[in-house]
């Protein structure tokens, strides 16, 4: 797990370690994106929110990095997407 955090701290995605009931997982922080381990560690899953849980192999922790690094820039695009549609239908319905 500490691996993958520092390849996601490399890439600017800022972490937080968490363990809980004995079950260590890494959240990144305001994006509710979860990463934790199988038991023998082999594998990392993570998700966003309550999306299907992706896998990774262990041995393949840079690759798990760049797909949540991937994932995180289509949700900030999306987000600032909706935001420029927002401000657009609030400019249209002010009077001139």
């Amino acid at each position: 797990m500490r691996h993958l955090q520092s390849l996601l701290a490399r890439l600017r995605v800022e972490t937080t370690f968490l363990c809980e009931d004995g079950a260590p997982r890494v959240e990144i922080p305001g994006r509710e994106v979860v990463i934790w381990t199988d038991r023998r560690e082999r594998t990392y899953f993570w998700k966003h929110q309550s999306e299907r849980a992706l896998q990774v192999p262990v041995e393949q922790a840079e690759e798990a990095a760049r797909q949540i690094v991937d994932h995180l820039a289509r949700l900030a695009t999306a987000s600032g997407a909706e935001e420029g549609a927002a401000c657009e239908a609030l400019s249209e319905g002010a009077p001139s």
